[in-house]
């Protein structure tokens, strides 16, 4: 049932080691019950019924991340490594935002009545969901999609893409005199298939939004390469404790060397994907990484409108979601996504470009890498609220006959770059993993599920299977030296003694913050104390007392001056 399998996340999760610590606890006597302090993060945001009256789009956005974080994800292999992605009920068939900024949930005619009544459940019973009930499930239209981004150059396909408001996948084609193969194809794949699924179209003019001329790296600037081509930087990230920025894959191939605005070297790209993801990731060198603020870029948007200030990656993006793009040719501008998931083949270089979200901002020659986020549009100086990434800039298209642009969705950037976006030290920094260590017969499993801007359920364990027993994770604050109110967001059932300790080294010496006793609480931020002194280090410690078979799982650690 639908409260089974659809509430139930896949319990997978990567193991990795790194690296191992001494650092032992300082076991002090006393401490305090954890605290519910859900109230002291939500004085940082704008509560959800007061969001709908303020901004529609970042409403729906929120709602509708509460319905996909409810669907399992799995790991499925990637050409890299294992690569994170969302399993969808039978019956759930699509979500997009119509003209009057209403979320439309799509379901198959087999939902039942339950079910159905869990989806509304999920989504707050808002009396502004629509639901349709359409014919095809989305899973199936993916399955057809990716069945057919295989064959792309058999049968001169350019371009594939579900397009969940119309509930068919759509096939973009060099040559429209394939497509009676292509159904005949497809009937040899799927049982009984329904070619009422599929619409064909014409191909679309795209190209690079790159530019061929020389001359700039702030956030949002100009980038340039050895190769003469500039583009636009898309966002910081953090990649193996390295700062750096994401760009455009195809502006630069592996060996080159990448500029700043000011001509001083930023260094080589690390990787650059044109295959499959339109992305590279240039590590800063050293002192180079306070560097880079979309304010200095574009100074007229104010602190607030700094849209590199405390964002995160996403993928609950949807069709009829408003967005926001920079570019370096047509500026900061604002748009609508009208596809997502989309393949693009391109048959002149023989190369397959996939999850690409296809936005109505314009695009021109050098907007190439350039970031596309949603953001939350009223803020005040005691309400922050982080910025979604959508992706960067690949190519310029049309839509509907005016300007478009193709987007690389970060989700797949941050899967197989293995880079995570960072926030900018303004609002607040946040802790990536480190190293760790083991006390007794306890374990620490999952370690780099600490090591994220915010929450994603990828959780980090220190389990303690008898009394005095457990482990250490060790975090290093980024976006800046950690000072202020340090929050851990994270599981604990049965008791487990948690110390929060902070160091400027790695290797100590390490300041006791707080000793408080972790228990019954399920996806809360737990209050582990402020020291307003600098640091540049953050070790959550846990040890078993009482109990023996005992855990806590950590999420995300984030440090609010």
């Amino acid at each position: 049932m639908f409260k089974k399998s659809l509430l139930m996340l896949a319990s997978v999760l990567l193991v990795s080691v790194i690296a191992f610590s001494a650092f032992t606890p300082a076991f002090a006597s006393g401490g305090t019950e954890v605290e519910d302090i859900e109230r002291v993060i939500s004085e940082l945001v704008v509560p959800l019924d007061e969001m709908k009256a303020i901004d529609r789009n970042w409403y729906w956005f929120t709602v509708f991340g509460y319905l996909i974080d409810c669907f399992p994800k799995v790991f499925v292999e990637g050409e890299y490594w294992p690569i994170e992605t969302v399993v969808y009920p039978s019956d759930y068939a699509g979500a997009y935002l119509d003209e009057s900024v209403n979320l439309h949930i799509l379901l198959t005619k087999d939902v039942d009545g339950e079910t159905k009544y869990d989806y509304r459940a999920i989504l707050g019973y808002d009396e502004d969901v629509v639901f349709e009930v359409v014919e095809f499930p989305l899973f199936f239209l993916k399955d057809v999609q990716h069945t057919l981004n295989d064959v792309m150059r058999e049968f001169k396909i350019q371009s594939t893409v579900v397009d969940e408001k119309t509930n068919r996948a759509e096939v973009g084609l060099y040559d429209r005199s394939t497509e009676r193969d292509i159904i005949e194809f497809l009937k040899t794949k799927f049982d009984g298939f329904n070619a009422e699924c599929i619409v064909f179209n014409d191909s679309a003019e795209m190209t690079f939004t790159a530019s061929d001329t020389t001359t700039n790296v702030l956030a949002g600037s100009k980038i340039t390469c050895s190769t003469g081509a500039w583009a636009t930087a898309g966002f910081n990230a953090i990649k193996n404790g390295v700062p750096g920025v994401v760009f455009a894959g195809h502006t630069a191939t592996t060996g080159d060397t990448v500029y700043n605005s000011k001509g001083y070297t930023i260094g080589q790209p690390d990787v650059s994907l044109v295959d499959g993801v339109d992305a590279a990731f240039a590590p800063f060198p050293v002192g180079m990484s306070q560097s880079w603020q979309m304010s200095d870029a574009y100074a007229s948007f104010g602190t607030n409108k700094d849209c590199l200030t405390n964002y995160y990656a996403t993928y609950h993006y949807f069709v009829g979601l408003s967005v926001k793009k920079i570019g370096i040719a047509t500026g900061h501008t604002t748009g609508k996504i009208v596809e997502t998931g989309k393949t693009l083949y391109r048959s002149d270089l023989d190369v397959h470009f996939y999850d690409l979200v296809h936005t109505t901002n314009p695009s021109l020659g050098g907007d190439s890498g350039g970031l596309t986020y949603v953001t939350f549009e009223t803020l005040t100086t005691s309400k922050v609220y982080p910025n979604a990434i959508v992706g960067v800039t690949s190519f310029n298209s049309t839509y509907a006959g005016k300007p478009s642009t193709h987007v690389s969705s970060v989700w797949n950037i941050v899967n197989t770059l293995g880079c995570t976006p960072y926030l900018s030290p303004s609002k607040f920094c946040y802790g990536t993993y480190f190293t760790h260590s083991v006390y007794g017969p306890g374990s620490v499993t999952n370690p780099l599920g600490l090591g994220k801007p915010f929450p994603d359920g990828s959780y980090a364990c220190i389990y303690g299977s008898s009394i005095g027993s457990g482990g250490n994770i060790v975090v290093a604050t980024m976006g800046g030296l950690g000072k202020g109110s340090i929050y851990m967001y994270g599981s604990a059932g049965v008791p487990m003694r948690l110390y929060t300790y902070v160091s400027m080294s790695s290797t100590g010496p390490w300041t006791l913050v707080k000793d408080q006793f972790a228990y019954s609480v399920q996806d809360k931020w737990f209050d582990c104390g402020t020291y307003n002194g600098d640091f540049n280090y953050i070790a959550f410690a846990a040890v078993t007392e009482s109990y023996t078979g005992v855990a806590i799982n950590l999420d995300t650690v984030i440090v609010i001056p």
